[in-house]
């Protein structure tokens, strides 16, 4: 009797714990880098560009995005969970300046299926802007984003 109430407590942490996996497909991150500082540049139109690159490679490049001028580190990563790929985009420092500038962000998600994906840009552990996009094997698009952000 012992060994059945063992062997359905085991049976309902399995069940438990295989209900928690996000996602079951691999999914990782390359190459990310940003471009140096805009100078100069008043007004620019940010957008998203995403374009899938052989071997199952999104690239996403965030353009124009807006950060401080003189930043000791700016990092991307990317993640997903239940079809949200999450871009989160930061800026560190101690000294930051008095000044702002546009980069261009530029990140490389592989492993991703051809499925629909819902996309939330984050900076600084906020939403940015947030936009749902079909990925397909010839995906090359851009997506803006409006000025009022």
């Amino acid at each position: 009797m012992k060994s059945v109430s063992f062997i359905s407590l085991a049976l309902a942490f399995a069940l438990l714990f295989s209900a928690c996996k996000k996602d079951e497909h691999l999914f990782e991150t390359q190459n990310v880098s940003f471009s140096e500082c805009k100078a100069g540049q008043r007004f620019a139109e940010e957008s998203v560009h995403l374009k899938m690159l052989s071997d199952n490679i999104l690239k996403l490049t965030h353009i124009n995005s807006i950060f401080n001028c003189c930043p000791e580190e700016l990092s991307s990563s990317a993640s997903l969970e239940n079809n949200v790929i999450y871009i989160k985009e930061k800026e560190s420092g101690d000294l930051m300046c008095d000044c702002l500038c546009y980069y261009d962000m530029s990140i490389e998600l592989k492993g991703l299926e051809q499925q629909n994906y819902t996309f939330r840009i984050e900076k600084h552990d906020e939403l940015y802007y947030e936009f749902k996009l079909n990925i397909t094997a010839h995906l090359d698009t851009v997506i803006p984003i409006p000025s009022s952000i």
